[in-house]
């Protein structure tokens, strides 16, 4: 027992044998998690695996990075990567060119799950410089049930990814408030990313900060630079994000969208509380296979830790308000929450309240992390704490798994994209305003080409669709108007027998084109001028923003 604690005093003390020991176990975790959780076809999953596929299918065919998703709705060609940033699903998009999507999909997950557990463990090891409860609040939130949740039973990719740098955002927030406002760039840097992977989840995040800026206010207001400092990391920010930003912004002041008339009730996804206090304990027992979000049976015991825990230091009381915050955040889901009232309706736009939970996790996974190192001292019970959380969570795996796989079993990734399912791609948010319905889509055919000579001066020969060309042959003898079997989107172009054409949208949301002579007529995405330029913002941005990291860590070396 000695030649065992004295190894573990070693190993204690050494921080190079914790990030190697907790990178094994995420490894070891993120296999029996892949294992759990095949790929099925959770609430978004079928939505995101296609836009997974388009990606792949634009670099297979030579037309990324100006692509949209040329066999979406009935080949009419759908333009989910404005509004859904790909930037993080591109090398994982390289890798299923070899393997295939799913398998491809699959990397990215277990990718993910291992970098957000060594990311929140060196956060919260940076900010407290407790070790243990790094270590044990990395695999708290890695695996927490909502998490898990988020990933496979709703299959919301983006907000999943996001998950990896909540972390980096709270490490950039606690050097603006307390820490080193010179390192304004991590905040840049973990809020970017949140925006490239959701935008929704970002949103949550800046109200977030706002909250824990309002708590601790008293260091902003000693000193003003700070805020000066933040200002600075939302202004790079701003350029980082040229990539996906300034694309977006130019299709939504373009044209109108469906999304923009849809109505997002959130008293419909409020709670009642008997599904809230359920939720606390999910991920081991359902009732009657109920979707029920929560942080789940794991994070809930470890905050109850608190219950045993004496004392009244500022880190207790930090815990404390820690955990309270993500109390908060629990009740903001129920029925009883104002989300009707100003200004919480300005956020209808968050569909789902209990998105929240996503900073829950965080912060129970936080606080029960240090309630429980404060139970367990020596290096024996701190060594047995991790396995029986280990064996926990592995458990919960398994039992949540297994329910994951029966409730969504009715649907195959292979379900074919018809009309009746919204071709997959949920609402059809981004179906320009003007398309009279899906179902006119569907009823008028992938090949129709509406002309206005309808007295035999023009013919269509054939129409052809192959990589996202569109190629009609025709036959004029006056000019005329061509409405393509394509939804409309700036930055479609055209060519009649290789030369340029006027395209435009039709009244009905399609893309016409103007023709004066017979013969091969060509439509494409060919990109705006905003998308050639802004990846060259954001590289341009990100080299001048490493330049000051290099040049501030350096003279920090210097000085030290």
């Amino acid at each position: 027992m000695k030649l065992i604690s004295n190894v573990l005093e070693k190993i204690g003390s050494n921080q190079k044998y914790h990030i190697w020991l907790l990178t094994a176990l995420l490894i070891m975790m993120a296999g029996i998690m892949t294992v759990c959780y095949p790929i099925q076809p959770g609430h978004d999953l079928l939505f995101h695996m296609q836009r997974f596929n388009a990606l792949i299918d634009a670099i297979r065919d030579g037309n990324f990075p100006f692509y949209l998703d040329y066999n979406a709705v009935n080949t009419y060609g759908y333009f989910t990567k404005a509004f859904y940033c790909d930037l993080l699903l591109i090398p994982f998009a390289y890798i299923g060119l070899y393997t295939g999507d799913v398998i491809a999909y699959q990397i990215m997950l277990f990718t993910l799950t291992v970098a957000t557990g060594i990311i929140m463990f060196r956060v919260v090891n940076i900010i407290y410089k407790k070790p243990y409860v790094a270590f044990i609040s990395s695999l708290l939130y890695t695996f927490a049930y909502y998490r898990l949740l988020d990933i496979y039973r709703r299959g919301a990719l983006g907000e999943s990814i996001t998950f990896t740098f909540v972390p980096i955002v709270f490490l950039g927030l606690y050097h603006i408030i307390k820490g080193d406002y010179k390192k304004w760039y991590i905040i840049a840097i973990g809020y970017s990313l949140m925006v490239f992977s959701h935008v929704i989840s970002s949103v949550l995040m800046f109200v977030t900060m706002a909250i824990v800026m309002l708590i601790y206010w008293k260091p902003l207001v000693r000193d003003p630079k700070r805020l000066l400092y933040l200002a600075l990391a939302g202004v790079v920010s701003l350029l980082i994000l040229a990539y996906y930003l300034y694309p977006m912004l130019e299709q939504m002041a373009s044209n109108s969208f469906y999304y923009e008339y849809a109505n997002i009730d959130l008293h419909y996804s409020r709670k009642q509380p008997f599904f809230i206090i359920w939720g606390l304990f999910s991920g081991i027992i359902y009732p009657k296979q109920i979707f029920i979000p929560g942080v789940g049976l794991i994070l809930t015991m470890m905050v109850l830790l608190r219950l045993f825990v004496y004392g009244k230091s500022k880190e207790m009381k930090h815990m404390d308000g820690i955990l309270l915050l993500g109390i908060f955040y629990i009740l903001a889901y129920s029925i009883y929450f104002p989300w009707d009232m100003f200004p919480f309706n300005k956020l209808s736009f968050i569909q789902l309240p209990w998105r929240l939970l996503q900073f829950t996790s965080y912060f129970f996974a936080l606080a029960g992390a240090f309630y429980f190192s404060l139970l367990i001292k020596n290096r024996v019970r701190q060594l047995v704490g991790v396995i029986v959380l280990v064996t926990l969570t592995v458990v919960m795996m398994g039992s949540d798994g297994r329910d994951y796989v029966y409730a969504t079993n009715t649907l195959q990734l292979n379900t074919k994209p018809t009309v009746h399912r919204a071709y997959n791609l949920g609402g059809l948010e981004y179906l320009p305003k003007s398309v009279p319905s899906p179902w006119y889509i569907e009823i008028r055919g992938e090949n129709s080409v509406e002309y206005k000579n309808n007295d035999g001066e023009t013919q269509i020969n054939s129409v052809e669709k192959s990589k996202g060309i569109t190629t009609v042959s025709l036959n004029l003898e006056k000019p005329d108007s061509l409405e393509l079997p394509l939804l409309w989107y700036k930055g479609y172009a055209a060519k009649l027998n290789g030369r340029e054409v006027p395209v435009k949208e039709s009244p009905r949301g399609f893309v016409e084109v103007e023709v004066d002579e017979s013969g091969e007529l060509q439509a494409y995405y060919a990109g705006t001028t905003i998308q050639k330029v802004s990846p060259y913002i954001s590289i341009v941005s990100i080299l001048l923003m490493c330049v000051y990291i290099f040049i501030y860590n350096r003279k920090m070396r210097k000085e030290q």
